[in-house]
């Protein structure tokens, strides 16, 4: 017997009646001889509690989000061409190929120049991915495809190193006399 669910049903009881109202009227449902109206038998009144304790509520399975492939699908394109790179980017999207992180998801549309507040997951916002970029014309699609920025690897560590090389500068910069900067 669940004696948690008891103690939390009697503190209710007592919170609503108080202890002594309580405590008087359980007194008198054991004294009464037709109890049996109150509590039919200890037996039923078991076999209740076991079966209401072997009850576990049970979860609802994930909702799962449809794959961007089927967003894709349910978006309206007329243009074939650009169907098909938007299938094909929905494709690589689902295998992680194409935006594989959040940060991918909002420097895109970042670069687009869409809204990219409160989004937590890439799952979250696909359709909100897809309908803009069935927006572009179908050559920003395939630049978009093929550009190593939306893979989540660096097309080219060119920049990384400029903005490494810079940083070195300034910060030896700030250890020279001031002389010496204006030579520079």
């Amino acid at each position: 017997m669940n004696s948690g669910k008891l103690d939390e049903d009697l503190g209710k009881l007592v919170r609503r009646y108080g202890y002594e109202r309580v405590s008087k009227r359980l007194m008198g449902i054991k004294q009464r001889p037709d109890r049996t109206e109150v509590v039919k038998n200890r037996e039923e009144c078991n076999k209740a509690t076991q079966i209401s304790a072997s009850r576990t509520p049970k979860k609802s399975p994930p909702k799962k989000r449809p794959g961007a492939v089927a967003v894709v699908n349910r978006i309206e394109v007329t243009d074939s061409a650009k169907r098909d790179v938007l299938i094909e980017m929905a494709e690589k999207f689902d295998r992680k190929e194409f935006l594989p992180h959040v940060s991918d998801v909002r420097f895109l549309l970042d670069s687009l120049g869409k809204k990219r507040d409160n989004i937590k997951s890439r799952t979250q916002v696909i359709a909100r991915i897809f309908r803009t970029l069935a927006e572009e014309p179908v050559k920003n699609l395939r630049e978009i495809n093929n550009h190593q920025a939306f893979s989540g690897r660096p097309s080219s560590l060119q920049p990384i190193a400029e903005a490494i090389a810079r940083a070195g500068r300034r910060g030896r910069e700030k250890h020279l006399p001031e002389e010496a900067r204006e030579t520079r």
